[in-house]
């Protein structure tokens, strides 16, 4: 009895790392997509898309361990990966993208390089957490 409770336990945790992993990876791309698109030139060009997939997979996972501050931080940076979305959408309807499009645009690059960063603390192999 006790041994399938902390062998459930441990299995809770691996998925948590590994769901933190996933997303990590998937906000680090995106940013790093941003500032590629930021650094090219006419950025609403880009055929390069933002990923949520894996914060959709297994946020179910991290909301029950992650701190306060460090999910809002997670949360935020989706959202600003959606809002990067919808900002490169319209410019590129319009063909063109405003100033104040493009520092919106680096904000929202802050605000994912801020929720992969939430994550890092929660990478380890530690039960800290």
């Amino acid at each position: 009895m006790y041994s399938n409770f902390f062998l459930n336990k441990r299995r809770e945790r691996a998925e948590f790392r590994m769901g933190c992993r996933l997303i990590v990876g998937e906000l680090e791309e995106n940013a790093s997509r941003m500032a590629s698109i930021l650094t090219r030139g006419p950025w609403w060009q880009s055929d390069l898309e933002l990923s949520t997939e894996a914060w959709e997979e297994h946020r179910h996972i991290l909301a029950s361990h992650l701190s306060h501050d460090a999910w809002r931080n997670v949360a935020s940076a989706v959202r600003a990966a959606h809002s990067g979305r919808l900002i490169m959408a319209r410019a590129r309807r319009k063909m063109q993208s405003t100033d104040e499009e493009t520092e919106v645009f680096r904000g929202l690059r802050k605000d994912i390089v801020k929720g992969a960063d939430s994550l890092y603390p929660y990478l380890s192999k530690s039960d800290d957490y």
